[in-house]
């Protein structure tokens, strides 16, 4: 589920990029372009990379509070052979 979510804004920004181009070839080249559509252009990239950026810092975060609770867990197995180790020494 988390790669759709994921994978919809990477696809996204294509069009906006295509469209991008050719309102400007459209507004230079010929004069019949118009500022607006630059300017929901320039939005729409926007959202799509803020989305790519929360998208990135979650997993990010994911991933280190995985990594966090996998390295207390092994400590917590390493101190429990110990222990039974001392107890049956004993």
């Amino acid at each position: 589920m988390s790669v759709l979510i994921t994978l919809v804004p990477i696809c996204g920004i294509l069009i906006p990029v295509l469209l991008y181009v050719v309102d400007n070839w459209l507004w230079l080249e010929t004069g019949s372009g118009e500022a607006n559509y630059l300017f929901f252009q320039c939005l729409a990239y926007n959202v799509f990379v803020a989305v790519l950026f929360l998208e990135f810092c979650g997993a990010s975060l994911r991933r280190d509070k995985a990594l966090r609770i996998a390295k207390k867990s092994s400590l917590e197995t390493k101190e429990e052979s110990t222990m039974e180790k001392k107890t049956n020494d004993s």
